[in-house]
């Protein structure tokens, strides 16, 4: 036993600096708890924070905040509903009312076959399927195992491909020319590769058959447009900077930014870096699933997927003079262009700055190919010009590219087993004594909604 033990009692103890541990803690420390938030020296919000350059912040691509009525069920059904949107997504809207001034977007784009049109991928438009002589679906029975209501909970939904159950509900027609084109340009792989349940993963749709088919005809459709904000100054990251303010001023919540050397669950005390004694402890675990491993002491570790998705991000500033206004929010489809998605940053707010903040987001596997005689950073900025078509190079300032190797991984089978076993492993260490968040709960559990979401369930957890 350490000569400089230090005790504490009746504390709540946040690991990580993940959104959701931030909103937990947060919202601890408001209700007169006494807090202690660890982030094992990581910046507040992580991923989500943006980062800024030259006294611009930029969002790390396109990043939306969503608002969900509870009565909307259809559109619940239409995304992924793994933290129970159903449940929670109106306390999360009103949350975020009272956290910060948000700015509903107008409907995001596509290009493809040349052209631009709503947003089939994440919004529900499918205006442009109507006269497009796709072949319908085939129109699945409501209780067929394969048909997407059953996404969630349905059995065979644990082995099934995306690529089987688009084809089951979408029709092989609008798989082939609407989906797999952009899944390709997304993974540089096939859909067959991950399972269906987890299309999120890369903004694929999963609609239902009927829903589709209606489209198809020219029919009015009974799902509605599912919609998108953004905060007034056009970066989200100020929800982070909003409460880490909030969080410095309060005088029951400490913030602990050093690194952490272990972590250890004894009897009932809570042990940090071996000198740290906590009784009457809660916990909540926001880190990264082998940082959390590393610290508890097992010897698991994450099972190293070589079919992860490498991307970059090209973060810029563009002259008002340059911009086209109806750019604002645009997944690319088309192979004409390697990015797969843009984003005005300021034009979704509705701002009109001197210089535009600009992001554009691609496989660099994907950019590499097209591109295959410019370094990363020219083909981004090639493939950004030739999409602005911008001709005079001073309208043109590229700030950051981001080169992220293995950043997203494809929810093959294999994959989510291996993370499942993973978070029992870190539950069992910690001796089911603490609230498990983002990257810990499940793959596709760390989205920027799901974290808010969990943030605010911490209370209840707990209580």
């Amino acid at each position: 036993m350490s000569q400089n033990k230090i005790e504490y009692k009746n504390l709540i103890c946040c690991f990580g600096n993940n959104l959701a541990t931030i909103i937990g803690a947060y919202e601890m420390a408001k209700a007169g708890h006494t807090v202690k938030l660890f982030t094992d020296g990581g910046s507040l919000g992580g991923f989500f924070s943006g980062v800024s350059i030259e006294g611009y912040d930029f969002d790390l691509g396109l990043i939306l905040l969503e608002k969900v009525d509870k009565a909307d069920t259809q559109n619940v059904n239409a995304r992924s509903s793994m933290n129970s949107w159903l449940t929670a997504g109106k306390r999360v809207s009103n949350w975020l009312d009272d956290q910060i001034d948000l700015y509903k977007i107008d409907t995001p784009q596509v290009y493809i076959f040349g052209k631009k049109y709503p947003d089939y991928m994440m919004s529900n438009r499918l205006d442009l399927l109507e006269k497009s002589g796709l072949e319908l679906a085939e129109c699945l029975d409501f209780d067929s195992p394969y048909h997407a209501s059953n996404k969630e909970l349905g059995e065979v939904f644990n082995n099934l491909s995306y690529a089987d159950a688009s084809k089951h509900n979408h029709g092989h027609d609008f798989h082939a020319k609407y989906i797999e084109p952009f899944i390709r340009k997304v993974t540089s792989v096939g859909s067959e590769t991950f399972l269906a349940r987890y299309h999120r993963f890369a903004w694929a749709p999963l609609y239902y058959p009927e829903t589709l088919n209606s489209a198809i005809l020219g029919q009015k459709i009974s799902l509605k447009e599912y919609e998108f904000w953004t905060t007034s100054s056009g970066f989200v990251g100020d929800l982070i900077k909003n409460l880490q303010n909030e969080i410095l001023m309060m005088n029951n919540i400490e913030i602990i930014d050093k690194k952490i050397t272990s972590v250890k669950f004894k009897n009932n005390n809570l042990v940090v870096d071996g000198d740290i004694y906590i009784t009457d402890h809660k916990v909540l675990f926001g880190l990264g699933i082998e940082r959390a491993l590393d610290l508890l002491g097992s010897s698991h570790r994450p099972v190293v997927n070589s079919d992860g998705v490498n991307f970059a991000i090209g973060l810029a500033l563009v002259h008002r003079s340059a911009i086209n206004y109806e750019d604002k929010a645009l997944f690319i489809v088309d192979d004409e262009f390697g990015a797969y998605r843009f984003t005005n940053q300021d034009a979704i707010a509705g701002l009109d700055p001197e210089w535009h903040r600009i992001s554009i987001e691609a496989n660099t596997d994907i950019l590499r190919n097209k591109y295959d005689n410019l370094s990363l950073d020219d083909a981004i900025k090639m493939d950004l010009s030739k999409f602005m078509k911008i001709e005079n190079s001073s309208s043109l300032r590229v700030l950051k590219i981001l080169n992220v190797k293995n950043g997203l991984s494809l929810p093959s089978k294999t994959f989510v087993a291996n993370k499942k076993f993973l978070s029992n492993t870190i539950s069992s260490l910690t001796m089911g004594n603490a609230i498990l968040s983002g990257d810990l709960v499940d793959y596709g559990s760390s989205s920027l909604n799901n974290q808010i979401m969990q943030g605010l369930n911490y209370m209840e957890k707990l209580s």
